[in-house]
Parts: C-alpha cells; structure tokens; sequence
C-alpha cells in the first residue's frame, strides 16, 4: 500500500482524529482534525517534534471548509520515500497530542 494509505488508515483509529476523506486519498495529502486541538497547534506540537505538516486555512477551500463547519485542517503529505517507521512516528506522535 501506499503511504498515504497507511496514514489514511491509521489516524482515525487514534481517538478524537477524524480524516476528512471517506476514501483512501488518491494522492499523497490526508487532511484530518483532532477534536479539542486546533489546526495550527497540531501543526507546532508535531513540529517540535521534527515532524512536518501544513494548517491550511478555510481559504484553501472555502465551500467544502464551510459545509464541514471548519476553519482550519491538518494536512500530511505523505512521499515516495516515507518509510513504515516515519508513517508510525507520525501516528504515535499524533496519538500523544
């Protein structure tokens, strides 16, 4: 499987993590929220920990953003050159949060 899939499927069974996408991703973005944490503090807590992941803004996408009633999402990207080892640092990582 992919990466991104691997992301996709791990997150939500972290509690309070929800993945915006139904569908595994076609491509290497997996946008999620963790209840209770905004996008931008998910962003820096997962930074410190030299993990690195966009806050995008409603901006971004503004129609799908407002039918979901959310002002900001977390977005992992994953690569080619993602390991297992770096898909399961990110997933504990989150999970600390």
């Amino acid at each position: 499987r992919e990466a991104s899939h691997c992301i996709w499927d791990g997150l939500p069974k972290i509690p309070n993590v929800k993945c915006l996408s139904e569908r595994p991703p076609a491509h290497a973005l997996v946008a999620f929220t963790v209840e209770g944490r905004s996008a931008h503090e998910v962003k820096n807590r997962l930074m410190v920990r030299g993990i690195e992941v966009a806050a995008n803004q409603a901006a971004f996408t503004p129609l799908d953003m407002q039918a979901r009633k959310l002002d900001a999402v977390v977005r992992a990207s994953a690569h080619t050159c993602t390991t297992q080892a770096e898909i399961e640092q990110f997933l504990a990582a989150v999970a600390q949060l």
